[in-house]
Order: structure tokens, then C-alpha cells, then sequence
């Protein structure tokens, strides 16, 4: 599993509009974009069904909660990442000519 996470940086040239992009990433319209066009699962239980995307559903119908070894992934999840950034990421995307 992969998570994302958003937050403020302390210090940043443009705060206000941080917060704006924040807000935004968190709503129901920003949940809803990102669940349909980039596949990600919402965050958020309170949008309306009937506009969530029907995998969103399946996924949840679906998804059980695992077990995490946490001293492994503190222990591995580094370098995990590391090869995912260098041999995964972008090898599905299709790059125009």
C-alpha cells in the first residue's frame, strides 16, 4: 500500500494558497475528481453514493484489514521505496513521442 499524505509547510512563500489547494484536495469535489481520474480511494465516508465511482464501492465491499509486521516496514520500507522509485514508478504511463 502506497499513502499519500498533504500538509503545510512551515515557512512557505505562498500559505494562503496552500491552504486553498488543501481545502480543495480534501472536499467533496476534490475526493470525487481524484477517486475518478486518477483512481485514488476517497478519504472521506461522506459523499454521495451515487456520484463515488462503482469500483470505490467494490474496493470497499472487498478490502480487509491486513497485518503489518511494523518492525519489518521500518526496517525494509526504505529501501522498498527506493526500488519502487527507480523500477516501478512511471513504467505504466505511456509518454507521448
Amino acid at each position: 500500500m502506497i499513502d499519500d499524505a498533504i500538509g503545510l509547510v512551515r515557512g512557505g512563500r505562498h500559505p494562503a494558497a496552500a491552504r486553498l489547494f488543501i481545502d480543495f484536495v480534501g472536499s467533496e469535489e476534490g475526493q470525487l475528481l481524484a477517486a475518478a481520474k486518477v483512481y485514488r480511494l476517497p478519504a472521506r465516508h461522506d459523499l454521495p453514493p451515487e456520484r463515488v465511482p462503482a469500483w470505490v464501492a467494490d474496493v470497499e465491499r472487498d478490502m480487509i484489514v491486513a497485518d503489518v509486521d511494523w518492525d519489518r516496514l521500518a526496517k525494509e520500507g526504505p529501501a522498498w521505496m527506493s526500488y519502487w522509485d527507480q523500477h516501478v514508478r512511471g513504467t505504466g504511463r505511456r509518454r507521448s513521442p
